[in-house]
């Protein structure tokens, strides 16, 4: 399960997204044709880019991926990100010095992070390795997601050295 916390703006890459999806989504059907959802990837919350990513995500013909929308109540909200395998942050500030604070939220929840790489400044709430890993394009974010998908990252990878030290702090 990955779970990304969304306001639908703009300052949300939601085009390397539905990339990096079909990225994973041919790698997975090949490794396993015929596989059903291996993934399911939820984004919550509201705002004006919804509705147009809904529209974009259902023209896909995911088989290996759900992708999910949703409006979570404040009570459901944490639950949720406390399932998730991985949390996504796809925020990039225009100005570059805006943070997302929604890694905070997968923070407390104990979900390590995959955060776009879009400034120095989210060093000011991320340290790679404990918090979670950052991404820089689709193929990077494709990498992580098959590895979540397949259960297939290694031991010393910074993503699970970040599932130990969350668990830990």
């Amino acid at each position: 399960i990955v779970v990304c916390p969304t306001s639908w703006s703009p300052d949300e890459d939601f085009d390397l997204l539905l990339e990096a999806l079909e990225r994973a989504e041919r790698t997975l059907t090949r490794a396993e044709p015929g596989a059903k959802e291996k993934l399911v990837v939820f984004l919550t919350g509201r705002g004006p880019l919804r509705e147009t990513f809904e529209q974009r995500a259902a023209r896909r013909n995911f088989t290996a991926i759900a992708v999910k929308t949703s409006w979570l109540e404040p009570g459901d909200y944490p639950t949720l990100i406390g399932m998730a395998d991985l949390g996504l942050c796809l925020h990039q500030s225009s100005s570059g010095l805006d943070l997302p604070m929604k890694l905070a939220d997968l923070r407390g929840a104990g979900a390590p992070v995959a955060a776009y790489d879009y400034a120095p400044v989210l060093n000011e709430v991320m340290t790679p390795g404990q918090e979670g890993v950052t991404f820089r394009d689709p193929g990077d974010l494709a990498n992580l997601l098959i590895a979540v998908a397949t259960r297939s990252l290694p031991a010393d990878s910074a993503l699970t050295k970040s599932r130990a030290w969350l668990a830990q702090n």
